[in-house]
């Protein structure tokens, strides 16, 4: 559980550095994100749209740049789409969003398989218990999926990205290695720019997530059949052909934990 937590933030950390800095301010504290921190000479542009609205297309052509992007954003989406001309001046800005989006997506879907690989190791970990029923070996199964897929769909993407109180941030900072980096996100509270950023990676990862599983299943099923038309004909035993037409078993505790995982994240 802790390689997989460590394996995760180090993915959610990478992918938001090559994704870049997509977010916007508008000039109220109770709606911007944490206005990040300077080190040394290094100067972040910050993009606040109620300003960049006012800008003229010339203006931003000209300058080009974080400015170009900024007023780009602050025109929406729906205005490039409807006006061709926008569209071709915030051509780069676009392409620079999909590839954010893009790496984002890749990150989620390999936490999810983290999450499968997770799940499989836990199934296997848990038959070493020497559980007295089912029942038990069931419940204990579900238990450690269920809380090793909260802890990598939700707890890692809110340490990584939530700006914690000072007295927090100075205590995680004694952890060496990792300490600097947790609670040290964007983000102090839920806000418009939270929903953009994390809650639109939470609600990726959750729905591929929802559909990794059944779609894992629907290969076995199709996996099976093709092994019955293929390798019926040439069995040696009455054994083998059973074992061939034999569904597997419903996974009660798997699709039970990732219904908890579900309802536990989006809450």
């Amino acid at each position: 559980l802790v390689i997989s937590l460590i394996s995760i933030y180090v993915i959610t950390v990478l992918g938001k550095s090559q994704a870049g800095n997509q977010l916007s301010y508008i000039g109220s504290e109770l709606c911007d994100p944490v206005v990040p921190e300077t080190t040394g000479n290094e100067t972040q542009y910050i993009c606040y749209v109620n300003v960049a609205a006012n800008w003229t297309k010339e203006y931003a052509v000209g300058q080009g740049g974080d400015i170009l992007n900024c007023w780009c954003e602050s025109m929406g989406y729906a205005a490039l789409v409807e006006d061709p001309s926008l569209f071709n001046t915030c051509s780069s800005w676009l392409l620079e969003l999909g590839k954010s989006m893009g790496i984002m997506t890749a990150a989620s879907m390999v936490v999810v398989v983290i999450n499968l690989v997770l799940q499989w190791v836990f199934i296997a970990m848990a038959k070493f218990e020497r559980s007295l029923s089912n029942n038990d070996l069931n419940y204990s199964m579900m238990q450690k999926i269920f809380l090793a897929q909260t802890l990598n769909l939700g707890f890692v993407l809110f340490t990584v990205n939530t700006y914690g109180p000072r007295v927090l941030r100075d205590f995680l900072a004694v952890i060496p290695g990792v300490g600097n980096m947790l609670m040290r996100g964007p983000f102090s509270d839920i806000n418009r720019g939270w929903y953009v950023v994390v809650g639109a990676t939470i609600l990726t990862n959750l729905l591929l997530n929802m559909f990794m599983v059944p779609g894992m299943n629907v290969v076995g099923v199709i996996l099976s059949k093709f092994m019955r038309c293929c390798c019926r004909g040439r069995v040696k035993h009455h054994s083998e052909l059973v074992q061939y037409y034999t569904n597997p078993e419903f996974d009660l505790k798997t699709k039970y934990a990732q219904l908890l995982t579900t309802v536990c994240v989006t809450l």
